[in-house]
């Protein structure tokens, strides 16, 4: 996402791996519920915290309808997109995303 500029690849990656942990309570509501993950990661590895206001503008602005504040957020917001027409991404994901058997139910 960054090749060839001065921007911190940090930013990109910590908010890569904190932006849908809101999944886990709601999804409707990820990417607000996503921020209580990036404070607990914090309170873990507080030499980070310089981070903070640009990973909330990347976990909170990365939805479609998002107003990204940073350069940063609005190039996650759209690396954020391309992943969801990415045919390898769409086929695992439709793979992994399968309901485990039921055999109560059939």
């Amino acid at each position: 996402m960054i090749k060839n500029t001065n921007l911190d690849p940090v930013v990109f990656i910590l908010s890569g791996w904190l932006h849908d942990m809101g999944k886990i309570i709601d999804k409707e509501s990820h990417h607000t519920e996503s921020i209580t993950f990036r404070i607990k990661f914090m309170n873990q590895y507080p030499e980070y915290e310089d981070y903070v206001s640009l990973i909330d503008d990347c976990i909170l602005n990365h939805r479609s309808e998002g107003a990204p504040v940073s350069i940063y957020a609005r190039i996650f917001q759209l690396a954020d997109k391309v992943a969801l027409s990415n045919h390898h991404w769409i086929e695992y994901k439709k793979q992994n995303n399968k309901k485990p058997h039921n055999p109560l139910n059939t």
